[in-house]
């Protein structure tokens, strides 16, 4: 059953709150690959759980180490269910919309049919340069400190 309307928005406040909208990014056979990421953090277990039970994903536990600090636990979800999500909360977004926005812009693979027919994905050079160019913009909006006008 999809999110009510009420349910994404109190995600979105999670999102600009306790969470991180990223590019993942790895370097596969010399071309850049990247994959739109979700991770929200919170010392609260249940509405972590809440959270991967209406859109799973994957939960970790945070052992803190500092004797002032609780545990926390991180949800995390990548790829189209992260993209999909991003898309789902945009409207109600207002801290991480220019990640969101840098994410929903990304062109990740062209994807057409070989001389045999079967479907290949092709990173062209200009695709690979706009996807190190979002990763380090994403970079930058998620710096610590960072100020959103």
């Amino acid at each position: 059953m999809p999110l009510s309307r009420d349910d994404l928005i109190y995600l979105a406040g999670f999102v600009d709150g306790e969470g991180c909208v990223s590019l993942a990014w790895r370097k596969v056979r010399g071309k850049n690959y990247i994959t739109p990421n979700i991770q929200i953090t919170n010392t609260n277990k249940e509405i972590i759980e809440w959270i991967a039970s209406e859109i799973p994903g994957h939960i970790h536990e945070r052992k803190e180490k500092r004797v002032n600090r609780k545990d926390s636990w991180c949800y995390q979800i990548s790829g189209n269910k992260a993209l999909e999500l991003i898309k789902d909360i945009y409207p109600y977004l207002k801290v991480k919309r220019q990640q969101a926005d840098v994410v929903m812009g990304i062109n990740r693979i062209k994807v057409g049919r070989g001389l045999d027919g079967r479907l290949v994905r092709t990173i062209t050079p200009e695709i690979d340069k706009q996807n190190l160019d979002a990763v380090m913009l994403i970079r930058s909006l998620n710096q610590r400190g960072k100020i959103y006008a």
